[in-house]
């Protein structure tokens, strides 16, 4: 299995731990025009900016990231610190 697919993996099995389904809908795409910056996660939600996360390790424990969505969803304008 390619790492982006094992990060796209734990980052459903952690989804359902930590945000519940209302607020977050983890999707795969074929193309974020940043091949040679795998592994790519986008983060975007209507009328607010979209961010693009690059150069994450496969590898590594994806409670982070999901806990940075948390963030984003949380903040009213979308905003990270």
């Amino acid at each position: 299995m390619s790492a982006k697919y094992r990060l796209f993996a734990q980052l459903n099995s952690l989804s359902d731990q930590i945000l519940s389904a209302e607020q977050l809908e983890i999707q795969s795409v074929s193309c974020l025009w940043a091949c040679s910056r795998s592994c790519v996660v986008a983060i975007s939600s209507p009328k607010e900016p979209t961010y693009l996360i690059t150069d994450l390790p496969a590898e590594e424990n994806t409670a982070p990231l999901l806990e940075l969505m948390q963030i984003y969803l949380n903040d009213d304008n979308g905003t990270l610190p």
